[in-house]
């Protein structure tokens, strides 16, 4: 996208949206924070906000919690939940401030059922309690993600990972199970009322850099999982820098994504025209899958026969992988990124392992949890890293020949 746009965003989304509070001392600083901003269709944030919450020291987890307040006895009439999709919102009104993107805060005003599976979590809310330390080594990173204002007088932010304050005065709680409520309930507004999927209709071409990727079931599944949301912005489309795909749309639509930028996509049709945030199903992107997707086919990598036999060996035990187990490796080994590195060669060794062998080379799964890397051996002998099979893929692989992790 355009390169000043860009700079001038990222700024903006990299330094703004934490906030750091000594919470025994008494203090409270801005801060910086790299992170996902935990959107709320999947709770795996995806965008480049900061909001990485953490805590510094045991002192900051609630296990100094206890203290009675006076929240616990709050009737709740009335309440309301603002917030901005996909980023934080300290991060979002600068953002709207200061850049051509203008993001829409929504705001949901609570039913009776809605109320009552709040009014229910009150009881368990506590007050933080400093843990009597000199040292102010307590700091805990507070995500702002929501707003919430009860009886139209008590306002406090909410961290959807379990902490609510209110700021004046400066008083933190633990409300795990309030936090998780109002997360919830944010959450399915989203899915009901603001997330669309352009591809519902189907998909009639992608050009990825030029080149067509072919639309395959696969292909389409995955696409499934994608949610966007709409968002203003005053820049023309064309101003933009490089387009990254093209894809054509069977209700005659274009979604384009940029190369520069890909939490932004452009989407136009007979009817509309405007720009939509891409909450990606964590942590591949659209721009990085659609890259891998085309690589691997453009190189072979993955299995190539839909039907072929996949065979899980460990030492001596092979036992060959059900249908459904089969399926999961086939697709996936298909959307993986592999990287190949010279000093990867034929001698390097390769740790006791789990291996997956397909019909196009075999994948190699360290049975150390302590090892992280993945690897892809050709028929030919050529070495990759990979990212890996899913957790579900490692945990019914080992499972299928005994081993225990």
């Amino acid at each position: 996208m355009k390169k000043d746009w860009i700079v001038k965003l990222s700024a903006f989304a990299g330094v703004i949206g934490l906030s750091l509070s000594c919470i025994g001392c008494g203090s409270v600083t801005g801060g910086t924070g790299n992170g996902n901003s935990g959107n709320g269709h999947n709770g795996n944030g995806s965008s480049s906000a900061s909001g990485n919450v953490q805590n510094n020291s045991g002192s900051g987890n609630g296990q100094n919690n206890g203290e009675a307040c006076e929240l616990q006895n709050v009737n709740i009439g009335t309440m309301t939940i603002a917030f901005y999709e996909h980023y934080n919102r300290a991060t979002a009104e600068a953002i709207n401030a200061n850049t051509d993107i203008k993001l829409p805060e929504y705001v949901i005003t609570l039913d009776a059922e809605q109320i009552a599976a709040i009014q229910a979590t009150v009881p368990a809310i506590e007050e933080y309690v400093d843990d009597g330390s000199d040292l102010c080594n307590c700091a805990v990173a507070l995500f702002d993600k929501y707003e919430i204002c009860i009886n139209d007088e008590i306002v406090l932010n909410c961290d959807p990972n379990g902490f609510i304050w209110e700021t004046d005065p400066w008083t933190v709680y633990t409300a795990d199970a309030f936090a998780e409520a109002v997360n919830n309930i944010a959450t399915e507004y989203l899915a009901e009322n603001i997330y669309f999927n352009p591809f519902e209709e189907g998909v009639d071409f992608i050009i990825h850099d030029g080149d067509s990727i072919e639309v395959t079931d696969d292909l389409m599944e995955r696409l499934g999982e994608y949610s966007f949301s709409r968002v203003e912005c005053a820049t023309d489309y064309n101003s933009f820098d490089q387009i990254e795909n093209v894809i054509t749309l069977s209700n005659g639509g274009v979604l384009l994504t940029y190369a520069e930028y890909d939490s932004y996509a452009y989407l136009d049709g007979a009817n509309y025209g405007y720009y939509v945030v891409i909450c990606e199903p964590s942590p591949t992107t659209l721009n990085e899958y659609l890259e891998n997707v085309y690589n691997n086919r453009t190189n072979g990598f993955g299995v190539i026969d839909d039907t072929a036999e996949i065979t899980v060996c460990a030492g001596d035990v092979c036992v060959v992988a059900d249908d459904e187990l089969a399926d999961m490796i086939r697709s996936q080994s298909k959307e993986m990124e592999y990287n190949h590195f010279d000093w990867l060669n034929e001698n390097y060794e390769i740790e006791e392992s789990v291996v997956i062998v397909t019909d196009n080379g075999s994948y190699y799964i360290p049975i150390d949890r302590t090892y992280g890397n993945r690897y892809y051996v050709t028929e030919n002998g050529e070495k990759f890293f990979i990212a890996g099979f899913s957790s579900e893929v490692t945990s019914r692989v080992f499972e299928l020949v005994g081993i225990e992790r």
